[in-house]
């Protein structure tokens, strides 16, 4: 069985992490606005040496309201 990258706890809120995959553009702008306090960053699990790179932050006039 593959090693699972994403486990989250059950109060999310008050995790110090929080995994999520990609959910599509609008999706992932709701999410990234939800946690705007937090530092956001990418996994890229699939490479051959997982790495880890900082989320690129949307513009604030890409954000939903």
């Amino acid at each position: 069985m593959p090693y699972e990258w994403v486990y989250n706890e059950a109060d999310i809120d008050a995790s110090r992490v929080v995994w999520a995959r990609s959910m599509g553009p609008d999706a992932d702008r709701r999410l990234v606005k939800y946690f705007h306090t937090r530092r956001i960053w990418l996994l890229d699990a699939n490479a051959e040496t997982p790495r880890v790179v900082p989320y690129p932050r949307p513009r604030k006039e890409t954000l939903p309201p």
